[in-house]
């Protein structure tokens, strides 16, 4: 089977990603004089400033989270405190994010949190766009000494929002795309609580990038505003610094592991970060064609320590797959959807290296139709009318939590292939339709219907975790589990469950009793099995440990 390899070499990387775009910082935000007067103060930041750098953890405040939940900061020199910026004569007074170099992929508009609890002592709501002839022209004025350097440098800074914390230090956060519309001046900000959106605000396009990449530039000064996070540091001690403050978990992994050999006592690197990176890669065998409602496995290997499972994510089409480590590799989980209507979707696997760098490359994968469909069912208006728009919904939102939650199991739950709930004919076949009167719309069955007597006792499909007790105005009494990998199997119509959210659950372990709850007249099982919120065929996981791995 074809293979799709991933290496530094041959991955392709959008350009708004690639290396080149990323080493290059800019900024911008429009604030009025008066504002800008007095709130300079508080950063304390002349250009002209000199002093002697240390590396003091206890004058900066502890226990900080990453201004990006789940980002690392970068290992790039050029986005980290001290790194020279070709617009001005200076250097770079914080850190930068950007999509492709800190530690997971990023959204264009990506949520910005308050590192720690705080008041907010500027936020700004009126900003306006700027043309790129005025960022050019303030990107000219930003050398400037004194008030007309620092007001210029301020509008590249682009859309912001400061934060001052409980021991007077101040953080910001530039190049937002919009601020959050609840938050005022002087509110009460809580640690991890959204403060805005990444976006590119004040950075002037260049010829090589006439639409420049969203970033977020962060900074957090001194109490009494003389000095910046990194100020004076190189790039490995500002790392060190930033592992005290933010945790080790806040670094790439390679700088996390050269910060512990440090601490350790051993000596540093000659060159860090380091000039050449290492040639880092994977392999993957996708498929070419997917039945719908079908599972497929994609198996993913690497040379040596250069990634764990955690490191890799999956998205068919816009839909996040699961991920499920395989001892000396990964298995990418995912399902061909059947209520679309392009042909092939795009498969796009990626994973972060040690270096927080982000390498994906992506294949189309066609659709097939299934080699026969069930007959469309019609069903008593009664039942039919519960099939509306707000009972979606409040199933949607019940189910959509123990989905994610599965999603961020990498380690599979199950360890046995997987049994049937329950013994029985099938009564409503993966996919049927139902109808009630030909001018009306019709609904697909997510998992399979099984009639059986009530009171009959429903087994766990597989080993788990219990998710979701519920009753549903669609499936009636539900119990949902989870099993890691983004796997979820669902149980619905029950008279009664026997477990509570929560609760590890073994195979073949009775989780309830079938009943006739919620839309049907009859007792009966709905079982599903939800493949990353893909609904899937529950017949093809009876007797295997994975279905749809390449050569089953």
């Amino acid at each position: 089977m074809d293979t799709m390899n991933h290496s530094r070499r041959d991955i392709s990387v959008p350009q708004s990603l690639s290396r080149n775009a990323l080493l290059i910082c800019r900024g911008r935000d429009v604030l009025a004089m008066l504002i800008l007067a007095t709130t300079l103060a508080l950063a304390g930041c002349s250009q002209d400033r000199q002093q002697e750098a240390t590396l003091d953890v206890s004058a900066w405040p502890a226990n900080l989270t990453s201004p990006i939940p789940g980002a690392t900061f970068s290992m790039a020199e050029s986005q980290l405190p001290g790194a020279s910026r070709h617009y001005r004569s200076g250097i770079h007074e914080g850190f930068d994010f950007f999509g492709g170099m800190s530690g997971r992929p990023l959204a264009e508009d990506e949520p910005i949190v308050a590192i720690a609890d705080g008041t907010v002592i500027r936020i700004d709501h009126e900003y306006e766009d700027e043309s790129p002839e005025a960022l050019q022209f303030w990107a000219t004025q930003s050398p400037e000494p004194g008030f007309v350097g620092e007001y210029a440098l301020d509008r590249l800074r682009g859309r912001q929002v400061w934060i001052r914390h409980a021991e007077g230090h101040v953080s910001r956060y530039a190049h937002l795309s919009m601020v959050n519309p609840e938050l005022q001046l002087g509110d009460e900000v809580a640690q991890g609580q959204v403060i805005g959106l990444m976006g590119n605000s004040g950075v002037p396009p260049t010829e090589n990038q006439p639409e420049p990449p969203p970033h977020l530039h962060f900074e957090l000064w001194s109490a009494d505003g003389a000095s910046h996070l990194g100020e004076g540091l190189s790039p490995l001690d500002s790392h060190r610094l930033v592992a005290e403050l933010f945790g080790l978990e806040a670094l790439p992994r390679y700088a996390q592991r050269t910060v512990r050999r440090i601490n350790a006592g051993q000596n540093p690197p000659e060159q860090y970060p380091p000039t050449e990176l290492p040639e880092i890669g994977f392999r993957v065998e996708p498929p070419r064609r997917v039945i719908e409602g079908a599972v497929f496995a994609v198996p993913v290997t690497w040379e040596g320590d250069d990634f764990t499972a955690g490191d890799f994510f999956a998205y068919l089409a816009d839909q996040p797959l699961g991920v499920i480590d395989s001892g000396d590799g990964a298995w990418i989980l995912g399902a061909m959807p059947a209520d679309f209507d392009a042909q092939a979707l795009s498969l796009t696997i990626g994973a972060t290296d040690p270096f927080g760098q982000t390498l994906l490359g992506s294949q189309r994968i066609e659709k097939a139709a299934p080699s026969q469909r069930a007959v469309p069912l019609e069903v008593d208006p009664t039942l039919f009318a519960l099939y509306e728009p707000g009972n979606f919904q409040i199933e949607s939102e019940q189910l959509i939590p123990v989905v994610l939650e599965s999603l961020s199991q990498f380690e599979a739950l199950w360890q046995q292939p997987f049994d049937a709930p329950i013994e029985g004919d099938i009564g409503r076949p993966f996919g049927q339709r139902i109808f009630h009167g030909i001018l009306r719309p019709d609904h697909p069955l997510p998992g399979i219907g099984v009639p059986a007597a009530e009171g009959t006792p429903v087994l766990a499909t597989n080993s788990g975790i219990v998710g979701l007790v519920a009753d549903l105005p669609i499936r009636g009494r539900t119990v949902a589990l989870i099993h890691g990998g983004g796997l979820v199997s669902i149980y619905g119509h029950l008279s009664e469950v026997s477990v509570s959210v929560g609760e590890e659950v073994s195979i073949n372990q009775p989780i309830g009793a079938v009943g006739a709850t919620g839309a049907v007249t009859e007792p009966e099982l709905r079982w599903e099995m939800v493949l990353a919120g893909i609904p899937t065929d529950p017949l093809q996981w009876i007797n295997q440990l994975l279905p749809g791995r390449p050569g089953s």
